[in-house]
């Protein structure tokens, strides 16, 4: 069964699969994105050591943010271009719960549950940002 939000945020929950850009926050305060079809399942993969090389050693990691897309391709283009920002850009469009590439900020329950509030600023000594392989 696939994680299904019931929000009127994401316009494309009638679809049989939605896709979803997330972000997270790792252990050591830096950041990762992906995309999935399932947040909850990815999220407890990640902090089970196995959702991703780069997060397996970061654990425990939070979900900050995610937006929803009709299908796999606009997914993945959203999270080549949400890399590129800079991290500061990045935790703006999350602490302001902004749309992103013309996908809606999950609202209600993706964001309320699952993205606890998120510092405007980085740790200091800790300018690091994820480059996924």
């Amino acid at each position: 069964m696939r994680y299904r939000l019931e929000s009127t945020a994401c316009p494309f929950l009638s679809q049989s699969v939605v896709w979803f850009l997330y972000a997270l926050c790792c252990a050591d305060d830096t950041l990762y994105i992906g995309v999935t079809t399932h947040l909850k399942r990815r999220l407890a993969e990640h902090n089970a050591g196995r959702g991703a090389r780069y997060t397996a050693g970061r654990r425990p990691v939070r979900l900050i943010a995610a937006w929803c897309f009709p299908d796999r391709g606009a997914a993945q283009r959203a999270e080549v271009r949400l890399r590129r920002l800079p991290r500061a850009r990045k935790l703006a469009l999350v602490a302001q719960r902004q749309p992103f590439a013309g996908a809606a900020f999950c609202h209600d329950e993706c964001a309320d549950t699952w993205c606890p509030p998120v510092r405007s600023r980085p740790r200091q000594g800790s300018n690091q940002e994820n480059i996924e392989e």
